[in-house]
């Protein structure tokens, strides 16, 4: 390492004082205050030449570069987006309900899902019906019903803690 790029002047550097050196060309860059003394001068004289390596001042971060995103992610991204203000106007909105959606009589959707439904009672039915008889589809139906009861509790208990919460702000204001 030669004394141009010891470590005291690179500390010098990152601290806004410039050693005095020669560009390749020869010439001084020199940068003069207007109360500066000769010793001061040459203490903030910075050469630009290819060879001196430039190092940025700590506080400094290099840009990133340019990141491409194919139509997919540039989709991805917007669907998030959409979800983002979707589940701020549920949150600032106390008027927000969601009601279920009851498919007219003589549609082909309430056809389907009654078709779906006695299907899936057939079934469970004749796995129940074996000699000996079947639970796995019963089990199965179980530890559903088990997740949707365990996510109500949470969730309802949620409401409690926060309609409390709710409620004793409004009291101790």
């Amino acid at each position: 390492m030669s004394d141009k790029e010891s470590p005291d002047s690179l500390d010098n550097s990152l601290n806004g004082e410039f050693p005095l050196q020669e560009k390749d060309d020869g010439e001084l860059n020199m940068s003069v205050g207007s109360s500066v003394s000769d010793s001061e001068t040459e203490k903030k004289v910075r050469t630009e030449s290819p060879s001196s390596p430039r190092i940025p001042p700590a506080f400094m971060v290099a840009a990133s570069p340019p990141k491409f995103l194919s139509f997919e992610q540039l989709m991805e991204a917007a669907s998030g987006v959409k979800n983002m203000a979707l589940a701020h106007e549920i949150a600032v909105n106390s008027d927000f309900k969601l009601e279920s959606f009851q498919p007219p009589d003589d549609s082909i959707e309430k056809k389907v899902k009654d078709t779906v439904r006695r299907a899936f009672w057939d079934a469970f039915q004749a796995k129940l019906d074996e000699d000996p008889p079947d639970f796995s589809h019963a089990l199965v139906l179980i530890e559903e019903v088990k997740d949707v009861c365990c996510t109500e509790i949470a969730n309802l208990m949620l409401y409690a803690f926060n309609l409390s919460f709710e409620m004793s702000k409004s009291h101790s204001t």
